[in-house]
């Protein structure tokens, strides 16, 4: 846990990170959700708050809302077709459950349409790692202060590089990819995303 939280914390993000498991990464992409950043721009079923309360007790976090008119669709955030994923990356991003309205709380990660196994889920709220597509390993998740969660994961491609989506999504406790009809309206806090490559 302790390297975990190291490696989502250190100060400098831009230089190459080295740990105990010799292990390097450096850092590819880095968003900080200060309100709707233009970087993750499409909602489906879901409106967005800007200037939701982080972690650290800032306002730099937006705030993503399952839309009540959604029924059983999918309760997105996405990113444009513009990431650029190395044959192994690490992504860590914070996340919290806002309302805790429901028995569990999940939500889904997925890369473009490079894992035909669903992606990766996490228990936001039991702070528990749910189903992982075969593309998807190492996965963690860690409590913070203030009820937000870090998750970590590494993606394999088992190719090349890969451009294409992140979506961040909101899921039920069945941890499929629909919200139930008994779900519109929850809340997922989303806060400070970044992606490394592993060299």
């Amino acid at each position: 846990m302790l390297k975990v939280l190291n490696k989502a914390l250190v100060a400098d993000l831009m230089n190459p990170l080295v740990f105990a498991d010799g292990v390097d990464e450096i850092l590819n992409r880095s968003f900080v959700f200060t309100g709707l950043s233009a970087d993750f721009n499409t909602l489906t079923n879901a409106t967005g708050t800007d200037n939701f309360a982080d972690f650290r007790g800032g306002t730099n976090a937006m705030k993503l809302v399952g839309d009540a008119a959604g029924g059983n669709e999918a309760v997105n955030a996405v990113s444009p077709n513009t990431i650029v994923y190395a044959p192994v990356s690490v992504l860590h991003v914070k996340l919290k459950d806002v309302l805790k309205t429901a028995a569990k709380r999940w939500c889904r990660i997925t890369v473009g349409n490079v894992d035909d196994n669903g992606g990766i889920s996490f228990n936001v709220t039991d702070v528990e790692v749910g189903n992982t597509g075969s593309m998807f390993s190492s996965a963690t998740i860690v409590a913070l202060a203030n009820d937000w969660v870090l998750l970590e994961m590494t993606l394999t491609l088992g190719g090349p590089d890969f451009t294409g989506n992140l979506t961040i999504g909101m899921a039920d406790a069945d941890n499929d990819a629909s919200i139930d009809n008994s779900a519109p309206g929850n809340e997922l806090g989303i806060h400070e995303l970044t992606i490394h490559t592993v060299t």
